[in-house]
């Protein structure tokens, strides 16, 4: 059959529990993302103390390529769909964003070449790090989560693995049955 996309609300109660544990467990601030064309659309934003201090909010949009969770999502499409969202250019948000397409596509070799895991330090928001991991569907990301700090807080080696099995611990709430340890490589 064909592969239906969860909605909305079922993404966001299958993940609420663990963006919570990570936020309380981190002292960071989590954010669950879905990707709408160039953009990540949040869907949810947990934190502690620093959460105030970042401009994201529910319902808010940022560019895919200038944030962890949306480049982790960006990861498993097709080359020719990245092609096709940012053939036209790529708009920046701070000089350390990545501006062309050949610097995304390089960015996103090195995220499958790390299983996934995306990281950013200042290119959606100067002084802010992410750890960023895509919860994947049967035909590709449905979601994406990240946890999002400051350089002193964001130590990507330690989080990055817990960032990960949240997002297949998501992955198995929205889809039991299907053998997430079996995951295609990304493409």
């Amino acid at each position: 059959g064909a592969d239906v996309v969860p909605g909305h609300d079922r993404i966001r109660a299958a993940a609420a529990p663990i963006l919570h544990r990570l936020a309380l467990y981190t002292g960071n601030v989590t954010h669950l993302t879905v990707l709408d064309g160039r953009d990540s659309v949040y869907l949810d934003k947990v934190g502690g103390r620093f959460a105030a201090a970042l401009p994201t909010r529910v319902g808010g949009r940022r560019p895919a390529h200038a944030n962890a969770g949306g480049k982790a999502m960006l990861t498993w499409l097709p080359a020719e769909s990245v092609d096709r969202l940012y053939g036209e250019g790529i708009g920046t948000c701070t000089d350390r964003t990545i501006s062309d397409l050949d610097g995304l596509h390089r960015e996103l070799g090195r995220i499958r070449g790390r299983s996934g895991l995306a990281y950013e330090s200042g290119e959606a928001l100067a002084g802010v790090a992410c750890v960023g991991a895509a919860v994947l569907g049967t035909t590709g990301p449905v979601a994406g989560i990240s946890l999002c700090g400051t350089d002193r807080t964001v130590d990507p080696d330690r989080l990055g693995p817990i960032v990960a099995a949240a997002a297949r611990e998501i992955a198995r709430t929205l889809y039991p049955g299907v053998d997430h340890t079996r995951r295609a490589r990304p493409r």
